[in-house]
Formats: structure tokens, C-alpha cells, sequence
């Protein structure tokens, strides 16, 4: 299974690498040398989300950090401010989406004391767990 997965990936990418990209304002051998991305989004994990696509984004145009639940963390932070200081982004944008996995999760631990499966998850929900309180209050 998971070979058939990566085999799909690769063919996935090789389509990229050959793609006639002439439509596009940018195609991949422009960013070779650089990139300078107008806008961070700081987004979810979630596959479900990619902001390039919602945006209808050339390639270059995003700096996009995804972090389950969109939180934003010490890397996601340290991300941003090299995005601005080397790359020359001027937005920051948060996008969230509804029927989040990583919020129901802070919820499930935080309202209903259920143990999340691992140590790793825990540190995602976590930073949530404010706003669960919150919205408790």
C-alpha cells in the first residue's frame, strides 16, 4: 500500500516537472533563483484546505505554513518572521475551516477528559484548549 502511494506521488510530481506551464504567470524554473511570496497564510493541516488553490495562487505568491489546528507555534512564528525579513511578505493572513480535526480533539480532551493517542497529539491540541475555555465560559 504504502509503495503504491509514494509510486503515485512520484508520477504525481513527474506531471508537475513536465507540466506545459506557458498559461501560468510563473512556472517553476522562475522561482530556481527566489521567491518572494506576497502573503503568509498560517493554515491548518487539514488536506482539505490548500491555499494555493483556494486562492487561485501562482507558485512563489504564498508562504504558506500548515500546523494542525492552525496554531501558531514557536517554528509557525519564526516562519513568519522570515518570510517578512527575508522574502519580503507584507500580509499574514490565518486562515481557518469548519469541522476542524485537531479542534474537536482539544475539545474531546479538554471538555470530555478523553485521552488523546499520543504524547505528540497532545501538543497539538494544547494551544487550543484556551479558546475551548472560553467558549465554555
Amino acid at each position: 500500500m504504502s509503495t503504491e502511494i509514494l509510486e503515485k506521488l512520484k508520477s504525481g510530481n513527474q506531471r508537475f516537472t513536465s507540466r506545459d506551464f506557458s498559461q501560468r504567470t510563473v512556472v517553476p524554473k522562475d522561482l530556481a533563483g527566489g521567491q518572494s511570496p506576497h502573503t503568509i497564510v498560517i493554515t491548518c493541516a487539514d488536506s482539505r484546505v490548500p491555499p494555493e488553490l483556494i486562492f487561485d495562487q501562482d507558485l512563489g505568491d504564498l508562504f504558506v505554513i500548515r500546523v494542525a489546528g492552525n496554531t501558531s507555534t514557536d517554528e509557525a512564528i519564526g516562519s513568519s518572521e522570515y518570510a517578512v525579513a527575508h522574502l519580503g511578505s507584507k500580509v499574514l493572513m490565518v486562515l481557518g475551516h469548519t469541522s476542524c480535526g485537531a479542534v474537536g480533539a482539544a475539545i474531546s480532551k479538554r471538555v470530555d477528559g478523553q485521552d488523546l493517542p499520543t504524547k505528540y497529539l497532545d501538543s497539538v491540541v494544547e494551544p487550543i484548549f484556551s479558546a475551548v475555555d472560553h467558549c465554555k465560559e
